[in-house]
């Protein structure tokens, strides 16, 4: 047999069809995955359920492209690994997605989570609730809802959405709305 840098023509292009064929079947299996993952989570109403608790996140899409591309990437990483690539240069650039891939999500939650943990503290704590009328910054309106990262609060003319981790660290009156009476 002929061969070329130390290896023989017929064992590389084996390599290379196998390669190949990984590759294909990586992203049959994610566009499957992506498209189970979606199904199963409209299934369970996710954007639904975030909806109902004021989060306006499309989360159901987002996770099902994850898998997507988390198959897609590990497909690819098969493949080179079966070309023969150095396990360290593939560690290397896994290791430098997964990095990459939370430093997305926690800039992408930076805001998301101070505000829901004061929403979880304004909620328990009882601070004020639907009806009540604040004040803040010279702003005064009614609150219309508590959710989870934020307040909505209505004066005359506007409504304002305001971050529950700014209501938690800023001087905020209240004044309770009066129970009606039985």
């Amino acid at each position: 047999m002929v061969a070329i840098f130390g290896v023989e023509i017929a064992d590389f292009l084996v390599r290379v069809i196998v390669a190949a064929v990984i590759l294909l079947g990586g992203f049959v299996v994610g566009k499957i995955l992506e498209k189970l993952c979606h199904r199963g989570l409209e299934e369970l109403e996710l954007d639904k359920s975030l909806r109902k608790a004021g989060v306006r996140i499309a989360l159901e899409e987002g996770i099902a492209h994850f898998v997507k591309y988390l198959t897609y990437f590990i497909a690819v990483i098969w493949a080179l690994a079966e070309l023969g690539l150095s396990t360290v240069v593939l560690s290397i650039v896994f290791i430098g997605a997964i990095v990459l891939t939370i430093v997305a999500i926690l800039l992408a939650l930076k805001d998301f989570i101070p505000n829901a943990f004061a929403g979880y503290m304004i909620y328990r704590n009882k601070f004020f609730k639907k009806g009540d009328r604040i004040k803040l910054n010279g702003v005064e309106g009614k609150i219309e809802k508590v959710g989870i990262a934020e307040t909505i609060v209505k004066n005359r003319s506007d409504m304002i959405y305001v971050p529950n981790s700014f209501l938690i660290k800023k001087v905020v009156r209240v004044r309770k709305q009066k129970k009606a009476k039985q």
